[in-house]
């Protein structure tokens, strides 16, 4: 078999592996595009693809109990060679906006990898529809996964288009704080240092709020897979932008608070460093030399987090990724130079599948990890779990501690589709 596991020392920027036929592992947590569209205020869904493609949508929206906000156009092989794919969505999504009965305002509209085959005149499309309800905004998604390896990602897209509905308000000084799934609250440096302003973000929004989007002078994204969405945004209303990657390192995150608070017109307050040395010592006298795994979808800056515990004692061994984010580069190279021994593992090759050990003495850091490992001890989280700076490292020691003295069963957690998402399941 391939050698899987790598040490850092002998691993290569950005890609340390060699991906061809991928494993698919079943973990589930992350946010898909259904539910990531669903987050937008009034908004129905339509989506126009045959009926295997249709499956995981479907299922999504009825786990969230979002089927009513979700429509969808099936095509067969006769619709696809009668030469009038572009009427077949004109017509297919009028009815469905027909149809709803509920108070609507957007439509996002998810194509499929077939209509980029047939040239499907999208354009003609979407003017068409707009001039037929003038009142509605139609956002742009798609649902190709062609795209997952060249060109922008599903995902990404639909963070770009879903505030299309968005437009420049009279200025209030508030900070939108957007591009990611989770919240920011009381684990993050940034609820503390915007406290005199609007701060503004998606979840749980009414229309009305998100409208007010738009009165906002900054927009700042704290995760790599809503920056291009959220310059976007930027860019089209003018909006200020920053983008404060969820680092552990002492000094990024100084440096960090220091851009926001300058963007602020405030000085910048002493971050907790002293609060966090004594909460990570406190963590090691408890963990002692357990085994730590960490992987990149909880933790969003894996190397800057593996170098951040090595540096404080901790017995980390693997870190779970795919490729080097070029924001890990500083963190890459000194973890080579410093613990060339630290083990990297992919998760979605496809030797994987049977790459997998039980290992009850393991404390896993994101639910790949504990996947991998079988360990009930785990972090269940995903994109950094809003966690952010200083308070973001204490509160991570919390979470620490939690998932070494709490055990549950990944087996029957990291399946779930949406962590934090709402799920009638």
């Amino acid at each position: 078999m391939e050698k899987i596991a790598l040490s850092i020392g002998e691993a290569s920027y950005p890609e340390p592996f060699s991906i061809g036929l991928e494993y698919n592992p079943p973990v589930h947590v992350t946010w898909n595009i259904v539910h990531i569209g669903m987050q937008v205020p009034d908004s129905m869904q339509v989506y126009i693809c045959a009926t295997n493609c249709m499956r995981g949508v479907i299922m999504t929206a009825y786990e969230m109990g979002a089927e009513d906000r979700f429509a969808c156009i099936t095509l067969e092989e006769s619709d696809i060679l009668r030469g009038d794919m572009e009427k077949q969505i004109i017509d297919g999504v009028s009815e469905s906006i027909r149809r709803y009965d509920k108070p609507l305002k957007a439509v996002i509209v998810f194509p499929v990898c077939i209509h980029k085959v047939l040239s499907t005149d999208l354009n003609y499309v979407y003017k068409t529809l707009r001039a037929r309800f003038p009142d509605l905004i139609f956002m742009e998604a798609y649902m190709d996964p062609l795209s997952q390896k060249e060109g922008l990602p599903p995902d990404q897209r639909l963070r770009a288009v879903m505030y299309d509905g968005v437009q420049p308000l009279k200025c209030d000084g508030g900070v939108n704080l957007l591009g990611s799934e989770v919240v920011h609250d009381r684990y993050s440096d940034l609820c503390d240092l915007i406290k005199n302003r609007p701060l503004r973000q998606l979840q749980g929004m009414r229309y009305s709020d998100y409208l007010q989007l738009g009165a906002s002078t900054l927009n700042i994204c704290t995760y790599s897979g809503g920056d291009y969405g959220i310059q976007a945004l930027s860019k089209r209303l003018n909006q200020d932008y920053l983008y404060l990657s969820s680092s552990f390192d002492y000094e990024e995150i100084d440096q960090q608070r220091t851009l926001l608070c300058e963007r602020l017109g405030i000085s910048a307050p002493e971050g907790e460093k002293e609060a966090c040395e004594e909460a990570l010592a406190a963590l090691k006298g408890l963990l002692q030399d357990i085994e730590i795994v960490i992987d990149y979808v909880g933790i969003t800056r894996p190397l800057s987090l593996a170098r951040l515990l090595l540096d404080h004692g901790f017995h980390v061994t693997q870190v779970y990724l795919d490729t080097i984010f070029t924001e890990e580069k500083k963190d890459f190279d000194y973890l080579q130079a410093h613990y060339p021994h630290l083990t990297l593992l992919p998760t979605i090759h496809s030797h994987m599948r049977v790459y997998q050990n039980k290992d009850p003495d393991v404390l896993a850091i994101g639910p790949k990890a504990a996947y991998f490992r079988k360990t009930p001890h785990f972090v269940n989280m995903i994109e950094n779990g809003g966690l952010w700076g200083y308070k973001g490292i204490l509160g991570l020691c919390e979470l620490m501690k939690e998932a070494y003295l709490e055990e549950k069963d990944p087996a029957v957690i990291v399946p779930r589709k949406g962590l934090g998402c709402e799920c009638v399941l």
